[in-house]
């Protein structure tokens, strides 16, 4: 038996997480918002969502008794807006994971860059939202409104292909160049 896997799709206004189990196909997930005009500071926003993930993050211990890895998505590059706020809030989530984690090897995530993210799923690096929704419903029967839940599903997809090698030849070509980041899910259960 291997944890389940964890997507994470960070976001201030539709931050989503996902938890998939492999091989059942079971899954939950979870979206929240920190919106500015909500906090007196940004420390203070910074603080809440560190708080708010290691509780997600704990409830999933809890829950399934531990996590084999966590897939984040990494930063698009070619972004102009709000660098500085998007580098804060993924160095939060990181933070969160790594004391929640401890000692275990899903403390460092593995970050999928947002086009290998969409090559996974639509064999194409350049989807669009609606693309990634429609794909993610039609190839796993993962039903969202919501893109950034779509994601988080399709990252803890993503985990779960590069830590067990199991999917399909197209998910794993486009993932091939992601190295798992701890020991493998398999060798923390034996």
């Amino acid at each position: 038996m291997t944890y389940p896997f964890i997507g994470i799709d960070q976001s201030y206004s539709g931050f989503a997480l996902a938890i998939y189990c492999h091989p059942s196909e079971i899954y939950q997930t979870k979206t929240s918002r920190w919106e500015a005009k909500n906090f007196a500071s940004q420390s203070d926003r910074l603080a809440r969502i560190f708080r708010d993930v290691q509780m997600m993050l704990s409830g999933v211990c809890c829950a399934f008794g531990g996590v084999s890895a966590v897939a984040l998505e990494g930063y698009s590059h070619g972004s102009k807006y709000q660098r500085e706020a998007l580098g804060e809030l993924g160095a939060t989530v990181k933070l969160a994971i790594s004391e929640i984690a401890g000692v275990q090897p899903w403390r460092r995530p593995l970050v999928v860059p947002p086009t290998t993210l969409k090559k996974f799923v639509t064999g194409k690096g350049n989807a669009t939202k609606q693309e990634m929704i429609a794909t993610v419903s039609h190839r796993y029967g993962a039903i969202f409104r919501d893109d950034n839940l779509a994601d988080a599903y399709a990252l803890a997809r993503v985990a779960s292909a590069v830590y067990t090698g199991r999917g399909t030849p197209q998910e794993i070509a486009a993932v091939q160049h992601l190295k798992p980041t701890g020991a493998s899910p398999l060798q923390q259960v034996a």
